[in-house]
């Protein structure tokens, strides 16, 4: 009986000297899984998920004019957007932040008339997108300067740029 006794009480020794170093080795797996870096994201485009390319090249910009077919400006996560219909085709036209747009009070319905200036821009499945520049909405006036003349964004400079 008595080595019974001493066989139980060795396995609960083991058992306790065991659970110290098994939190141990759990805790510094879990530590070294968030030390990894996360996924790249960005690289799939300027706003994460987006299949564009980032950048604004000064080489291909265009000045389209058409009249808005739909109208997004309060995305979640990602940039403002129009599809506007110009006499040849249909373009999707990249505004910028809808966070920024947010601020600057931007007036765009469905079927307004539209003058955009911006860079056009090929995504990864080959279509066409218009990076805006400037869009002149001709149903109100109003300009909305987007980027400044060597196409940096103004939401990173701050200065206002919706006018009347």
């Amino acid at each position: 009986m008595g080595t019974l006794s001493n066989s139980i009480e060795s396995v609960h020794r083991a058992r306790t000297r065991a659970i110290p170093i098994l939190l141990l080795i759990v805790g510094m797996s879990a530590g070294m899984a968030m030390a990894l870096p996360a996924p790249a994201r960005a690289a799939e485009g300027y706003w994460w998920g987006s299949p564009v390319n980032p950048g604004f090249d000064r080489n291909t910009v265009i000045r389209a004019t058409g009249t808005v077919l739909q109208v997004d400006i309060a995305a979640r996560g990602g940039p403002g957007t129009l599809s506007l219909q110009t006499s040849t085709e249909s373009i999707t036209v990249i505004l910028g932040p809808s966070w920024f747009l947010s601020e600057q009070h931007v007036d765009i319905q469905n079927g307004d008339p539209l003058v955009v200036e911006g860079a056009k821009m090929m995504d990864r499945r080959g279509n066409l997108h218009l990076v805006a520049a400037s869009v002149t909405n001709r149903r109100t006036g109003a300009v909305l300067q987007l980027r400044d003349d060597e196409g940096r964004p103004l939401w990173t400079g701050g200065r206002p740029s919706w006018k009347r």
